[in-house]
Parts: C-alpha cells; sequence; structure tokens
C-alpha cells in the first residue's frame, strides 16, 4: 500500500514538473483570426499550405477547413499549370501589388481566360472594398472599359474618387455606344456601402450622360465623394470615355414675395431662389409639385456656400413642403426647391409670402330656404392670419332658437370649418377649432340663441387652398 501510494506521487510530481517546462501555448480565440486577418487574398497554394501548417498546430479547426476548400479550387484550375500560364502567372502578383487600377483592369483584360489563377487575383483586387480608387481630377478624359469583372451580374460599374471643396461644381460626362446606362456622385463604396447624392440616366441629345454636380458642406471644408458609372446588363458592356469638367453653379434668383413662381429641374436637380426680409417679418415658403415628392430649405448664402436654416418635407399635406419662419434679422434669404432625395427632375411651384395683416370682408350669405350651398375657393391671396392660415368669412343671418348644420366639403385640401358671431364688425368665436376640439373638423352644429349675424369661416390650416363648397341646412322645427 504505501508502496502504491508512493508510485502515484512520483507520477504527479514527473507530470507538474513537464507542465511547468512545457512553454505557454497561445489561445486559439486570439491567434486563430489574426492568422485568418493576415491573409491578403493573393496567396499561391504553396502560400496556404504552410498557413494551413501553423493553422494545425494551433489548432485552428474554422480557419483549416477555409483553407483546405480554398486550396482544392485553386488545384481543380489544372489547367493554369500548361505553358502559356507561366509568364501571367510570374506577372500577377507584382501588377497586383502595383495598386495601379489602369495596370490591373488592361491585365485582366489582356490575359487568356485559361489562366484563370492569374485573371482571379485580378478579379479579387478589383473586387476589394477597401482598395484605392482611380483619382479623377478636373479636365482629366479617361477611356476605361467595362467588363464582366466589373461587378456582377444586374449591374457592373467602375468607381472614381474626386475631392472638392464645400460649393465646388463638378461636370461630369460620359459619352459611349450605347454602353453606360447611369452615372451617380455620392459617399462610400459599391456594392454594399454606397450612398447617393446625385445621380442621371437621362441620355443627352448628343447621346451621352452629363451630370452637374454642387459639393455640399460649409465653406471651407473639402470632401471625398465617388463617382460610380454603371451598366445594367452584359449588352451595354463595353469602352466609354469620362470626363470632368469645372461647373460654376448659377447664383440665386430672385423671387417676388406673395407671387407663386413656376419652375422646372431639367440637367439640375434643385433651384436657388431668394428674396429679401426685414427683422420680424413672417415668411411663409410653400414649394408643390406633380412630378415628385418636394423638398424644401430654407436658409443664407455664406461664403458663395448655401447653408440651411430650416427644412421640410410634407408639412404642406399631400407630399407638399411648407416652412413658416419670423426672420430673425434683416437681409437675403434663400430658398432651395428640390426632391425628397436630390435626385428626381420635372416642374414644381414655389410661393414665397409674407404676412400682411388684412380685414377678411364676410360674403353675405343669401337665405335661400332650408339648405344653401356656396362654391368658392381659397387661394394665397386671400386673407391669413399670423400662421399664413388662409381663410374665407361668409355671413348669414339666424333666427333666435332655430338649429342648424354646416359642411364644408374640398377634395384639394382638408378645410376647417368654425363658427363666430359678427358684432361691431368683428367676428367673436362661438366654436371655433382647436387640437382639443371633439367635433369633426368640418362640420359645424348650433342652435342661435339670438337673433342676429353670424360667421361661418373656412380655413386652410397649414396646407395648400383650393376650391371647397360649403353646405348651410336649417334643421326642421319640432
Amino acid at each position: 500500500m504505501i508502496i502504491r501510494y508512493a508510485l502515484v506521487l512520483t507520477a504527479l510530481a514527473l507530470a507538474l514538473s513537464l507542465q511547468a517546462t512545457e512553454p505557454a501555448r497561445a489561445q486559439p480565440a486570439i491567434v486563430c483570426p489574426q492568422m485568418a486577418n493576415q491573409m491578403t487574398g493573393r496567396e499561391t497554394v504553396e502560400d496556404l499550405r504552410e498557413v494551413r501548417r501553423r493553422a494545425v498546430t494551433q489548432h485552428c479547426e474554422a480557419l483549416m477547413r477555409d483553407l483546405d476548400a480554398r486550396i482544392a479550387r485553386m488545384e481543380s484550375r489544372s489547367e493554369e499549370t500548361g505553358p502559356d500560364c507561366d509568364q501571367p502567372n510570374a506577372l500577377a502578383a507584382s501588377i497586383v501589388a502595383s495598386n495601379n487600377e489602369t495596370a490591373i483592369r488592361r491585365f485582366h483584360e489582356s490575359t487568356d481566360r485559361a489562366c484563370t489563377r492569374a485573371r482571379q487575383l485580378a478579379i479579387d483586387w478589383l473586387n476589394r472594398g477597401d482598395r484605392p480608387l482611380t483619382q479623377l481630377h478636373f479636365f482629366d478624359r479617361l477611356t476605361p472599359r467595362l467588363t464582366e469583372a466589373n461587378g456582377e451580374e444586374g449591374f457592373f460599374y467602375h468607381q472614381y474618387e474626386v475631392r472638392l471643396g464645400a460649393g465646388a461644381g463638378a461636370r461630369i460626362s460620359v459619352h459611349s455606344e450605347n454602353v453606360v446606362s447611369v452615372v451617380a456622385v455620392g459617399n462610400g463604396r459599391m456594392p454594399d456601402n454606397y450612398d447617393t447624392l446625385d445621380a442621371t440616366d437621362v441620355v443627352n441629345e448628343g447621346g451621352g450622360l452629363v451630370l452637374e454636380f454642387e459639393a455640399p458642406g460649409n465653406a471651407g471644408e473639402v470632401s471625398s465623394y465617388v463617382v460610380v458609372v454603371g451598366a445594367r446588363d452584359r449588352a451595354r458592356l463595353g469602352a466609354y470615355t469620362l470626363a470632368m469638367d469645372q461647373y460654376n453653379p448659377p447664383g440665386p434668383r430672385a423671387i417676388t414675395l406673395n407671387q407663386p413662381v413656376p419652375g422646372e429641374l431639367t440637367t439640375r436637380t434643385y433651384d436657388l431662389w431668394s428674396f429679401s426680409g426685414n427683422a420680424g417679418d413672417r415668411i411663409r415658403m410653400f414649394l408643390s409639385s406633380d412630378a415628385f415628392d418636394s423638398y424644401l430649405l430654407f436658409g443664407r448664402m455664406v461664403n458663395g456656400v448655401f447653408t440651411p436654416i430650416e427644412t421640410d418635407d410634407d408639412g404642406g399635406g399631400n407630399l407638399n413642403s411648407l416652412i413658416v419662419y419670423r426672420l430673425e434679422e434683416a437681409g437675403e434669404y434663400v430658398v432651395r426647391a428640390q426632391s425628397l432625395g436630390g435626385r428626381s427632375h420635372g416642374a414644381y411651384q414655389l410661393s414665397v409670402s409674407t404676412y400682411l395683416p388684412a380685414s377678411a370682408t364676410p360674403v353675405r350669405i343669401r337665405d335661400e330656404g332650408n339648405a344653401t350651398v356656396i362654391v368658392d375657393a381659397l387661394s394665397e391671396s386671400s386673407p391669413a392670419d399670423e400662421e399664413f392660415n388662409f381663410y374665407q368669412d361668409y355671413e348669414f343671418r339666424a333666427r333666435n332658437g332655430r338649429a342648424y348644420v354646416a359642411h364644408v366639403y374640398s377634395t384639394e385640401f382638408s378645410p376647417i370649418l368654425e363658427l363666430g358671431q359678427l358684432q361691431r364688425a368683428a367676428v367673436n368665436p362661438v366654436d371655433f377649432y382647436t387640437d382639443e376640439s371633439e367635433r369633426e373638423r368640418g362640420r359645424v352644429e348650433f342652435t342661435a340663441n339670438n337673433d342676429g349675424l353670424y360667421v361661418l369661416r373656412v380655413r386652410a390650416s397649414g396646407s395648400r387652398p383650393g376650391e371647397f363648397q360649403l353646405m348651410i341646412t336649417e334643421a326642421p322645427r319640432e
């Protein structure tokens, strides 16, 4: 028993001594990801086998499986071992290492399709999300070629980097024989992280695409943008000419207050309009379009760059934009009219109005029996309150104790109907509509508490005015 116990102690001491002398093994959770991240994607079969040997020693099971699959794919390309591929295989690594996109594209296009290994190295580089892009400068004239290697089925493209200062304009022109179908400017990289700022697919009379772009931002800022030139199907692959020239965006045009103006976005994706105002002026800006979802920006020009103060998308109802603003100081202000997203074209109408206190002369309603119908319209020349709610008053004589019901209908806007009583040429509220009102906004029911003149007010609250019908009926007496 003593001898057996001594043998156990001896074995335990030997194991502890061996464990103490064995070098510490790095944790696979740390080493394996490091080994994977160090791979560039341009390794040869021999390189991959060496990485796999190190993966075995670190027990990187997932990395070993990935390496086995890559080695099998590369070894299956037996045709690349032929004598005609020796030179391309030798050149591929050095050309890819140069990071010269033009040279890599030419190498891919000129290399025999049988040399799959050499061509795959070029394709892998072209598809890298972090690869350096070809710089596009003012007055450049490039003649690249779109091929199947540039993207995938559904969209083939080239990307170029452009650096522009805020407010600088660039005219990007593409000419081809039915090749390119779209030109865009944006941030990020294709295919998964690209945010389009402006784009066009409209072919001009000369058969090309022209995109005029003004860099946003604050004065003094210089930013990088990515130009994408693309084709949506294989039938439109081929050579094209790409040029970039300086473009001087036109300055704001003057707009007359209280007079709506028509406009149209053609090659440009926005228009600038200017007006002068005084401190304390209340200004109403309204943008509408049947061609696009409108987006309105209000601001000032700072060192030649438009700087927004306030913006609106659908505040005017029905995809129209509305901004009401009290000017804090006198000077020139600018309104920018565009579509939501800034990429659509078409006709629009813009109005910039200033609040002018005006007394609304009520329209007298003649007593026509039990029912009276009025067809009328509110416009931007109608009276308005300080919030630019256009309205019209209708005066009628009610009899004491009689019950009345009034409705207002419109297919062009959502009208509000309110009731007041006329006393000494002033309208005293009886049932004016608020957000807390429990009744329908376009319906008023009341019983006259005396013989006198009452006023029905039809109001357009924060929306585009238009035509409406007003009906007044007297309830039957019991």
